[in-house]
């Protein structure tokens, strides 16, 4: 399979799920197809991503295939067996494809542009591994968070439910150390994961994605000196 600019259809999932799905009413028909569908592409696009090991493409894509079937069956982190086990399998799936993605950089000779695109992957593959977590806790402990009124939202059946898009939003703003403070970590569990998300992010943008971004420069500034 081509590897060339590999991460780049990853990355751009990401942001599309991560990021502009978000802001759609999960209540709605159209919108919770388009996030599953999204979602299902994207734990298949990370699958694809690490190919150059035919072993580990087939444990990540049996990973990544039950949470895209489960999805078509149930609201993401619902409260139900299946949407708990969809859950599970996909924060294992993404945190593979994490940490199959970060050797592969570590290994690489060259810092070419995919590198920096798998480098940032990596890091938005954080935010989403910590949401799902944070998702998880909070399906089994529904105090583990002080969430404010406003966050929930009214499902098509009429329940009330914290959409998955909350925990996003509260994930990236502790990976990047933002902390609005409008949702807080209560149970011990939360507090530790929060606190470990924080020193994560904050240690992989100072040594990795710095390290990665000034030796891309000083090796195009080497080939132009040339």
């Amino acid at each position: 399979m081509a590897q060339t600019n590999r991460f780049l259809l990853l990355l751009l999932l990401l942001i599309v799920f991560l990021f502009f799905l978000g802001p759609v009413h999960p209540g709605s028909t159209l919108g919770a197809l388009l996030r599953r569908v999204v979602f299902g592409a994207t734990l298949l696009a990370g699958a694809y991503s690490v190919t150059d090991n035919r072993k580990l493409f087939v444990l990540a894509t049996v990973l990544a295939v039950p949470p895209v079937l489960l999805g078509f069956g149930t609201a993401l982190g619902s409260g139900s067996s299946a949407g708990v086990m969809q859950l599970v399998l996909a924060s294992a799936s993404l945190t593979l494809t994490s940490v199959l993605i970060l050797a592969h950089i570590v290994r690489v000779r060259h810092v070419t542009v995919d590198t920096l695109f798998g480098g940032l992957c990596v890091y938005l593959l954080l935010g989403a591994v910590w949401a799902l977590l944070f998702r998880i806790i909070h399906v089994v402990n529904p105090n583990a968070f002080s969430i404010p009124q406003h966050f929930v939202t009214t499902t098509a059946d009429g329940a009330s439910t914290i959409d998955m898009s909350v925990f996003t939003y509260f994930s990236f703003s502790t990976l990047t150390t933002l902390g609005y403070g409008d949702i807080s970590p209560i149970s011990p569990i939360a507090r530790s994961m929060t606190s470990l998300e924080a020193s994560a992010g904050q240690l992989y943008i100072a040594i990795l994605v710095a390290g990665l971004v000034s030796v891309h420069i000083a090796q195009a500034a080497s080939r132009t000196d040339r």
